[in-house]
């Protein structure tokens, strides 16, 4: 095995636009920070690249929603939030349950804010309920 390049899968998530092309820089900031904060718990335990690479694709996954739901808050839909969980359980083995009426209370408390605040409402929605 080869040891993990943590600042390799850093600039992975820096260099791929996809991942906070739909928000301005302190929401995109604010979301960077989040994922570069995940690397370490996502290579936790591991030199499996297989594995790493497949955590990595969650994390972009959960990402990649996050700046959908963030980017246009009030049309973010229960689609963009069904990746999100599943792409965080992907990345970081940790489930979020969320029922219906928690998945649409986060839909209606985000859609009238700005997104740099939905970023980070949603990140403590996730992180509350997974303890992570």
């Amino acid at each position: 095995m080869f040891p993990v390049d943590r600042q390799l899968l850093i600039d992975r998530l820096l260099e791929v636009a996809n991942l906070t092309d739909q928000l301005e820089d302190d929401a995109a900031d604010a979301l960077i920070r989040w994922a570069v904060a995940q690397v370490d718990r996502l290579i936790a335990g591991t030199a499996n690249l297989e594995v790493i690479y497949v955590k990595m694709q969650g994390l972009m996954k959960a990402m990649r929603s996050i700046n959908l739901l963030a980017g246009n808050p009030r049309n973010a839909s229960s689609d963009a939030l069904a990746d999100l969980l599943s792409g965080y359980q992907e990345a970081l083995g940790a489930a979020r349950a969320a029922s219906e009426a928690d998945r649409a209370a986060l839909l209606k408390a985000i859609s009238s804010m700005q997104p740099a605040q939905a970023v980070e409402y949603i990140i403590r929605w996730l992180q509350n309920a997974t303890g992570k």
